[in-house]
């Protein structure tokens, strides 16, 4: 049980991104590559949403619980993430509406997948605060979820009764029972009596640009992707979706190293910048050892992963994730440089690093498609990680936290 207590974080991690690994296979094996492709647009607009909520309650959280005596927010962050989401739920609404009016999706469908979104937001939200305050409890939660939707998506399939609509249901409905005791354990906690004026000013100076951030950081990250879709067609969408979901096996790894170094970079950060940047120096080593050698692997081998996962060669997907296995090279070197940006506290220039790359895969995304179709989709990926990491790079410079001596220190090597 100990041992279980010690790696909560990281066991949370694999459950959720394993979860979700196997509810999209499953999903793509079942639907196929058309209807895939409509349902990857919907999660899309899912997560734009999610990144939303994380901008003004989950990441300000993560980074403020472990700079403040006594830790118990439970007051603030409640009331602010209602507030939140009930904006972003009416947003939600708005977006389900226009896309009934334009696009001609059956009202059915957008209802289920706002409140499909509203369920992402909820779980989210107390997953972020458990991550941080009991892991074991993210734990719980995130293997219930996986389970409901591992044996809904089984059942439709049993009975034939699988349409996008189904499968977005047996989403959101998964969220449902998690909610509802994750809500009663919360308003439990409501009893903190703490002031809450100095986490207020906190928070709103992380998130005054974090929100900025993420409406940037979705076009950044996913304006290729969606694009990808409206001018290569659903087939192209669902290929990349379903390149990004392989790599979830990597972002297992990534995503827990996300959640567990920030604490551990704060607590550096304080004892001085040397000390962060010895951190996040040691940090890039670990990551290029453990992640270039898998990565090497999922080039080679991309095509019986393909056969083994999928049931057969999707033929694009293939070239796709040999594209992707270069592209998460920068990806690896990046996590440090971001969480040094975040611990830092230097908001205005995590802006600007996505607000550059939103703009070069606006200008860039066409000519990138007409050249190499779906790869140049992964080529203006590479770019905006290139561009976006040399730019914080120099800023943490500027600021004494340099990551570029690991670099010289291999090279001798």
């Amino acid at each position: 049980m100990n041992l279980i207590k010690r790696h909560s974080v990281l066991l949370d991690q694999v459950i959720f991104s394993g979860g979700n690994f196997l509810f999209t296979i499953l999903a793509a094996r079942f639907l196929g590559a058309d209807l895939f492709g409509q349902y990857s647009g919907i999660v899309l607009a899912q997560y734009f949403l999610l990144s939303l909520s994380q901008a003004f309650v989950g990441q300000p959280f993560q980074v403020i619980y472990h700079k403040n005596e006594p830790r118990n927010h439970a007051v603030y962050i409640g009331k602010w993430n209602f507030n939140v989401n009930l904006v972003i739920t009416a947003l939600a609404g708005l977006i389900g509406f226009a896309t009934i009016t334009f696009h001609h999706l059956h009202w059915g469908v957008v209802i289920i997948a706002a409140a499909g979104a509203f369920g992402l937001l909820l779980n989210d939200f107390y997953r972020k605060k458990y991550i941080v305050t009991n892991p074991l409890k993210a734990v719980f939660q995130d293997a219930s979820i996986a389970l409901i939707q591992a044996i809904g998506l089984i059942g439709l399939y049993s009975y034939e009764m699988l349409t996008v609509y189904s499968v977005v249901a047996v989403y959101f409905a998964s969220f449902v029972p998690v909610i509802c005791l994750a809500s009663v354990d919360y308003w439990k906690s409501l009893n903190a009596k703490i002031s809450t004026e100095k986490v207020s000013i906190q928070y709103k100076r992380e998130w005054k640009w974090l929100f900025p951030t993420a409406l940037i950081q979705w076009l950044a990250g996913n304006f290729l992707v969606a694009a990808s879709g409206a001018l290569l067609g659903a087939p192209a969408l669902a290929a990349m979706r379903l390149t990004q979901t392989l790599f979830g096996v990597l972002n297992i790894g990534l995503q827990a190293v996300e959640n567990s170094s920030i604490p551990q970079a704060v607590e550096h950060f304080r004892n001085g910048k040397g000390m962060l940047q010895n951190y996040l120096q040691g940090l890039t080593r670990k990551l290029m050892l453990i992640g270039i050698p898998f990565l090497t692997v999922i080039f080679f081998l991309s095509a019986p992963v393909l056969t083994f996962v999928l049931g057969g060669d999707f033929g694009l997907v293939s070239p796709l994730m040999k594209g992707m296995s270069v592209l998460y090279v920068l990806i690896l070197f990046g996590y440090p440089v971001r969480i040094g940006v975040r611990v830092t506290s230097m908001g205005k220039n995590f802006l600007i690093g996505y607000i550059t790359t939103a703009i070069l895969s606006m200008i860039l995304v066409y000519p990138l498609v007409q050249l190499w179709d779906a790869m140049g989709i992964i080529v203006g990926l590479a770019i905006n990680q290139l561009v976006m990491q040399i730019y914080w790079l120099f800023m943490l410079q500027r600021n004494g936290v340099s990551l570029l001596p690991q670099f010289k220190t291999q090279l001798k090597n």
